[in-house]
């Protein structure tokens, strides 16, 4: 359960908002490290400047169904 507080901690340290774009992308960052340290495959993409997190427990962003 520790992991999870300190995921927290560190997602309300970015402080992300909307506007804030480097802080939108320093909280992604922040959610990538932690789920591929849990095994979770993850690909980003720019949209408008912003990092856009897709997880999946497979490689891609393509769904089987």
């Amino acid at each position: 359960m520790d992991k999870y507080f300190a995921l927290l901690k560190d997602l309300m340290h970015c402080r992300s908002v909307s506007e804030n774009i480097p802080a939108v992308n320093k909280a992604s960052a922040v959610m990538r490290a932690f789920l591929e340290a849990e095994g979770i495959h993850c690909t980003i993409e720019d949209c408008g400047g912003r990092n856009v997190i897709y997880a999946s427990t497979v490689p891609g962003r393509e769904a089987d169904i």
